[in-house]
């Protein structure tokens, strides 16, 4: 399933590249305050996590759309992760991930945008930790799903080649895996990735 959404994803932006009239690369990164959106789990708290990576701006009036319009595919390395309560044990996660949103953007103004559109996220890392006498650090894949997916939502500000970016990440998928914390099982228990992101970017190549 990985190497197929990331085969399509690409394949999408690819075939629209053809059609566009104008391309700019260029790099982003910033901060993002997470969470999860939590069932049958209580005390949900927030993690502080970074992203940073590739993003291009394809204008879509060669495909026969209003110059106002813009397709944003982008590749960002992301961590994110919560905390929460499950069974009276706090648990604390961090997750790291490959986000590869492809947003459709609206100019209404020259330095204003908005955009929304999907986002397909690739685990690289999982860690969880809970005091079990002697707050031991579990690094385990395992534990949490390989790929997530969602839709990401923002306005963005650009001032020449330099942009301001504000974010919001739903994910769809609860990330959950099979694991035991303390020997209770967390099956029953679901929970998806939410993030606030504030980057700064910068647009360093045309065509």
């Amino acid at each position: 399933m990985k190497n197929i959404s990331t085969f399509l994803l690409f394949l999408l932006a690819f075939g629209l590249t053809t059609y566009a009239q104008d391309l700019r690369f260029g790099v982003k990164g910033g901060l993002s305050i997470n969470s999860f959106s939590l069932t049958n789990l209580s005390d949900g708290g927030t993690r502080l996590g970074i992203q940073l990576g590739l993003v291009s701006e394809i204008s879509l009036e060669n495909a026969g759309l209003s110059e106002y319009f813009a397709l944003q595919p982008e590749v960002l390395f992301a961590t994110k992760g919560a905390k929460y309560t499950a069974n009276e044990i706090e648990i604390k996660e961090r997750l790291s991930y490959v986000d590869v949103p492809i947003l459709f953007k609206l100019k209404p103004l020259e330095a204003i945008s908005l955009y929304a559109g999907p986002q397909v996220s690739f685990m690289t890392k999982g860690k969880y930790k809970y005091d079990a006498g002697d707050n031991t650090v579990y690094d385990n894949r395992d534990a949490f799903k390989a790929v997530d997916y969602g839709v990401a939502a923002g306005i963005g500000v650009q001032l020449a080649t330099l942009f301001l970016d504000l974010r919001y990440n739903l994910g769809l998928r609860n990330v959950m895996g099979d694991r035991l914390i303390n020997t209770v099982a967390l099956e029953q228990h679901k929970a998806r990735n939410r993030s606030f992101q504030l980057s700064v970017g910068y647009f360093f190549m045309e065509r």
